[in-house]
């Protein structure tokens, strides 16, 4: 797993963290199916089904990368 997310991607996390709903999310002009597909990405890579279960694994990448 790569452990660099885009910019993007973490504004898109740290959303989701704070409770918006993916149809809330605006960033940079981005539709809501580019969004949903970053997401699924996301999901895909950190080989998880749920957004809950990407928030969780964003979460521990943070907090190591931060303890590094």
């Amino acid at each position: 797993m790569n452990n660099q997310i885009s910019d993007i991607d973490q504004q898109i996390l740290r959303l989701l963290e704070k409770g918006k709903k993916i149809q809330e999310i605006e960033i940079g002009g981005l539709s809501t199916k580019t969004i949903y597909g970053r997401i699924r990405n996301l999901r895909l890579e950190f080989g998880v089904k749920t957004n809950k279960e990407l928030l969780t694994a964003y979460e521990k990448i943070t907090e190591t990368s931060k303890s590094a």
